[in-house]
């Protein structure tokens, strides 16, 4: 018997949050009806993940190669880069 061979979607290019704020109730719809879990590109161009849901956020905040804090970040103060809107 002979099996469909099925190619994996391609992987989508990363939301680029608006900098200005927008209309998040928007994005968030957006996103979440292509999935709970969805990249993006934050302003400053950080590269990051958009997690939307209760259950999404618990798996994926337990996932071990997750940072969980701005210090473990490459843009963080201790990497060189200054804290935003602080003196």
């Amino acid at each position: 018997m002979n099996t469909p061979q099925t190619t994996p979607p391609a992987p989508r290019p990363p939301h680029r949050m608006d900098p200005a704020g927008g209309c998040p109730h928007a994005d968030n719809a957006r996103l979440l009806a292509e999935g709970a879990v969805a990249p993006v590109i934050l302003p400053g161009e950080i590269e990051g993940m958009a997690v939307l849901g209760h259950d999404a956020l618990r798996d994926f905040l337990s996932h071990p190669d997750v940072a969980k804090g701005p210090s473990t970040s490459p843009r963080s103060p201790r990497a060189g880069y200054p804290r935003a809107g602080r003196c």
